[in-house]
């Protein structure tokens, strides 16, 4: 697989690694949560502050960052535009070959955007050398 897939790849997770979220609350179930709670009512009179936190690291809710959050109609029209498919061709592909096509339409959009971005800076250099040599 080349670089640029496994950065993709990377990019695309739903889930940000755990270095990426040092301080995010843990993921708690309800029974979990349940427990923690009850410990919190016990612990409130021996401890207050720690009542208090221990109940606020239950009920608070995780929130994870999502990069690339999955939008349908923006992934259809994104291969009916650049890949020049049909409507129907995308119905009857399989998914894995849907999603590989969508991977490979958003590297060849990042490539062309880099080698814009570059010829954009070697334009301005050009130009900023060109004004000096007056």
């Amino acid at each position: 697989m080349s670089l640029a897939r496994r950065t993709y790849s990377a990019r695309s997770r739903l889930l940000p690694s755990v270095d990426a979220l040092p301080d995010t609350p843990m993921d708690w179930d309800e029974e979990a949560q349940v427990q923690a709670i009850e410990q919190a009512r016990e612990l409130a009179e021996r401890d207050p502050d720690a009542s208090q936190l221990l109940a606020a690291h239950a009920m608070a809710q995780p929130t994870h960052a999502t990069p690339n959050v999955y939008d349908p109609a923006q992934t259809e029209a994104a291969l009916l535009l650049v890949a020049g498919l049909k409507p129907w061709e995308g119905d009857a592909m399989h998914f894995v070959r849907y999603f590989a096509l969508v991977r490979e339409v958003t590297l060849a959009k990042e490539r062309e955007r880099d080698e814009m971005q570059k010829q954009q800076q070697q334009s301005s250099t050009t130009y900023d050398s060109s004004a000096y040599n007056v």
